[in-house]
């Protein structure tokens, strides 16, 4: 008898962190997102695969990611804040 591992769901994602880094698959490209533009977009109980299979690098064109967690700052830190800063280039479109 085969067992399932549980689905990660955006929900939990949102719970675990606030933001995620997305990287193209194709190209590397990375950018951050608010975990919460996922979950109002797609519910909170839809598996994680969505965002992997729907997120599109914007440098590119590409289809499909890797999520991975933003980085541990200390425990006088917790996890980075979101790096807005990034969002902010030449055409406001650094964005996957």
């Amino acid at each position: 008898m085969k067992h399932r591992a549980a689905r990660t769901t955006l929900g939990d994602l949102h719970r675990a962190t606030p933001w995620l880094w997305l990287y193209c698959e194709k190209c590397s490209y990375s950018s951050p997102l608010a975990c919460a533009v996922a979950v109002i977009r797609w519910g909170a109980e839809t598996s994680s695969d969505k965002l992997r299979r729907s997120a599109r690098c914007t440098a590119y064109g590409h289809k499909g990611a890797t999520i991975q967690r933003p980085s541990w700052g200390g425990t006088d830190v917790g996890f980075l804040p979101f790096p807005a800063r990034l969002l902010l280039t030449a055409g406001g479109s650094r964005r996957i």
